[in-house]
C-alpha cells in the first residue's frame, strides 16, 4: 500500500487531491482499492518503459538500472534534441526515443555521400534528406 500510495502521489498532477483520496481509504477494505488502481498503475508503468524495438537482437548483457536509463533519456532529450528540462521530464521514454529517431534516424539508412557533398558545397546541412522532403511534400499535395 505504501508503494502504491507513493506512486499515486508522485504521478498525480494535484498532490493534495491525491493525498485526500488516499486518506479517505483509512479503515476501509483494501481489495476494492487494489482492483480500482491495478489497471491505471499498470498503464503508468507501461508508459514509463521504452517501447521494444522489433528489430533489436535479444540482450545478452547485464541490465541497466532505472536511474541510469532516465539519466540517458534526460541527456538525450535536453542535449541532443534541445528540449527544455520541463519538456524532458514530462515526456515518456518512448516519446524521447521516437523523437530522437525522427531527428537523427535509426542508424540504418546512411545519407547519400554525393548528395551530402553537394549540399555542403551549397552551404546546406549535408545530412538533410532533401529527396525525402520532396517525397513528403508530394505525398501531402496528393492528399495521401
Amino acid at each position: 500500500m505504501s508503494v502504491i500510495s507513493e506512486i499515486i502521489l508522485t504521478a498525480c498532477s494535484d498532490r493534495q487531491s491525491a493525498a485526500a483520496f488516499l486518506s479517505s481509504l483509512s479503515g476501509r477494505p483494501l481489495s476494492p482499492f487494489f482492483m480500482a488502481v491495478h489497471k491505471p498503475l499498470g498503464d503508468l508503468v507501461e508508459m514509463l518503459q521504452i517501447a521494444p524495438d522489433p528489430k533489436a537482437k535479444p540482450s545478452t548483457g547485464k541490465g541497466t538500472a532505472w536511474p541510469d536509463i532516465y539519466r540517458m533519456l534526460y541527456r538525450t532529450a535536453t542535449g541532443a534534441l534541445g528540449w527544455t528540462p520541463d519538456a524532458a521530464w514530462n515526456a515518456t521514454p518512448t516519446e524521447i526515443n521516437e523523437a530522437c529517431i525522427g531527428r537523427f534516424g535509426d542508424g540504418e539508412k546512411q545519407p547519400d555521400a554525393e548528395q551530402a557533398a553537394q549540399n555542403e558545397a551549397l552551404g546546406f546541412d549535408p545530412e538533410f534528406d532533401r529527396a525525402g522532403l520532396r517525397a513528403l511534400k508530394a505525398k501531402i499535395a496528393g492528399g495521401a
